[in-house]
């Protein structure tokens, strides 16, 4: 399927993705903040070493958690699922929503 074509291979956690070069988590959460403008905040957190390519993203308004331990480039980290499961309930919690 992919002889002729340019094709990225990301290992993860757990994973192997392999997709077309221009496809990424991030090209994916780019497009999607481009198609909603005027959005006032959007979050992006994953575990895993193909959640990188949205953590790399520079976008007002993002914001971008690491979920576990290790280098990354998410601009806040959690411990581990839980940690983050109860910040999101804390958040809605807050929200008045």
């Amino acid at each position: 399927l992919t002889a002729n074509k340019p094709v990225k291979v990301r290992h993860g956690r757990k994973i192997v993705e392999a997709t077309p070069a221009q496809i990424s988590k991030g090209a994916a959460v780019a497009r999607a903040l481009e198609q909603k403008p005027g959005y006032t905040a959007a979050v992006c957190a994953g575990d895993d070493l193909t959640d990188e390519s949205m953590f790399e993203l520079d976008s007002p308004g993002l914001i971008t958690i690491k979920v576990g331990g290790g280098p990354t480039k998410a601009r806040f980290t959690v411990s581990d699922p839980a940690t983050f499961r109860q910040l999101l309930a804390d958040c809605f919690a807050n929200s008045g929503g």
